[in-house]
């Protein structure tokens, strides 16, 4: 027999009330796995309730475990399962995880896991070289707003539906129109959209290479780069740019024929370099003569401060060599993923059908909001706006470090754009680790420049990145690595 007392002064609604204690009768052994329950209509005269009551509440004990109907049968109690407590100590998997995943994937993680990197103390207050994300204080917020309230109002329902896998056509369209004013013509079927930078290099690698494969890059570079071609096991010929960032191509023709050259022509990451004019079509005619696809990296195009701007390396691109990508993270929202892929359209279409093995339809309401911003005039604005303060920041920092700092042995790259600049410390005794911890010690995080070489470097060097700090906080923090200087060579 079931005693059920159901209080209906209780804010507990009937039917939770009910679950409630056939949840602990069970648990109490007092209803035993097998024993066949009242029906719902026997148990709501019972109780004096709505059917429909009782029918909730066994849907509930059914959805957690608890009982068990079979069609056109009675409903009993279930032998139920154990399952971990809430505040029990965690099992041992059953699964050995390691045995199961591909073993390079396992290699890239357990490198990944154990950096050094990751078990570096912060304080608790430090300004943040690291990032190259744009500061988070001038994020046209309100004005994003307009545009997505306006993406939605126009599209309504068509927004929550798959969207074309290359993209929303007016984001495409306006895309055409405005790789122009870099000198890029691309129809919109020769552009793709895609869930940011990061993507587009996954779509690319997956696509051009093979196990093996050789790849040629500027040396040193994007450091993310270097994970999809570990996972390709590459041979990675690293081309080192001379200290005004020239280059000598003539090892290509030397090397294995690679499957790519990536190369950021301007404001290269991590060292904030830009690729010569004459670099650009040394590089191009090369490539064109051996038929090797150049990647040219254009995530931070936009943001020129000084000196005239080279062409594009796709600008002068008259044999479809070049695959150019773009992004929105590095000068709007990094959390907007949304960034392109340019190239000839057998290329894009197989970029497509790759992209929708994995990804079907890419997020259309962010990119019709993406086009309203544009195609408000918001994004020119925002860039106009971005250009002006970021060229201040940047000449702060410059002239700051030429003012304080005058160690010899300390050099620094100086960008004509962009965020960063590579700071490398020569005849020095302390290793790069110790570096780190010092920078660390007096408040500044920067990025371990290693990091952006594919082969080990003894070199104790870092990027460091302006993105997130104004004026002031650039001021504080030169005068903090003049401190880290101090610390490194006590001597001087």
């Amino acid at each position: 027999m079931i005693l059920i007392n159901i209080d209906r002064n209780l804010d507990t609604p009937v039917y939770q009330q009910i679950v409630e204690k056939m949840r602990e009768l069970i648990d109490n052994g007092d209803l035993r796995p097998g024993e066949k329950l009242p029906s719902t209509r026997e148990l709501a005269e019972k109780l004096g309730v709505n059917r429909s009551t009782v029918y909730l509440a066994y849907e509930e004990l059914w959805v957690t475990g608890y009982i068990q109907s079979n069609p056109g049968s009675y409903t009993f109690v279930r032998r139920k399962r154990t399952y971990p407590l809430k505040n029990e100590p965690s099992v041992k998997a059953a699964i050995d995880w390691n045995n199961c995943i591909d073993k390079r994937i396992n290699e890239l993680y357990t490198w990944d896991a154990t950096s050094y990197e990751k078990n570096l103390t912060f304080p608790r207050e430090f300004l943040d070289m690291k990032s190259i994300s744009p500061d988070e204080r001038l994020y046209p917020v309100k004005t994003f707003k307009v545009a997505f309230n306006a993406a939605v109002k126009e599209n309504m329902s068509k927004m929550f539906s798959y969207s074309d896998i290359k993209g929303y056509l007016p984001l495409r369209t306006f895309l055409s129109a405005h790789l122009k004013k870099h000198g890029i013509q691309a129809d919109i079927n020769e552009i793709i959209i895609t869930n940011g930078s990061q993507n587009s290099l996954d779509l690319i690698t997956r696509l051009l290479l093979s196990d093996g494969s050789t790849v040629a890059a500027e040396s040193p570079t994007y450091a993310s780069l270097y994970n999809f071609l570990r996972m390709r096991r590459c041979n990675v010929q690293e081309l080192a740019l001379n200290e005004t960032g020239g280059y000598d191509f003539s090892f290509l023709e030397k090397c294995e024929k690679p499957s790519f050259f990536y190369t950021t022509p301007n404001f290269q990451n991590p060292t904030g370099y830009t690729m010569s004019q004459q670099d650009r079509e040394n590089l191009l005619k090369k490539c064109q003569e051996l038929k090797i696809p150049i990647i040219e990296d254009g995530f931070e195009e936009e943001m020129k401060y000084f000196g005239k701007s080279p062409l594009s390396i796709k600008a002068m691109d008259t044999s479809k060599t070049v695959i150019y990508t773009g992004s929105f993270s590095k000068v709007l929202f990094p959390g907007m993923r949304i960034g392109w892929i340019v190239a000839d359209k057998p290329l894009i279409d197989r970029i497509t059908f790759l992209k929708n093995c994995s990804d079907i339809s890419s997020g259309q309401i962010m990119q019709a909001a993406a086009f309203e911003f544009c195609q408000r005039g918001y994004f020119d604005e925002h860039i106009r706006k971005l250009k002006r303060i970021y060229k201040k920041r940047m000449s702060v920092f410059l002239s700051q470090m030429n003012k304080v700092i005058k160690n010899p042995d300390v050099s620094w790259t100086k960008p004509l754009g962009g965020y960063t600049s590579m700071i490398t410390f020569n005849n020095t005794k302390s290793n790069i680790q110790k570096v780190h911890q010092i920078f660390l010690n007096h408040g500044i995080s920067p990025y371990n420049g290693n990091d952006f070489f594919f082969k080990h470097q003894e070199k104790v060097q870092f990027r460091l990145s302006i993105a997130k700090l104004n004026e002031e906080e650039i001021e504080k923090a030169v005068d903090s690595i003049s401190k880290v200087i101090h610390d490194i060579y006590p001597m001087h």
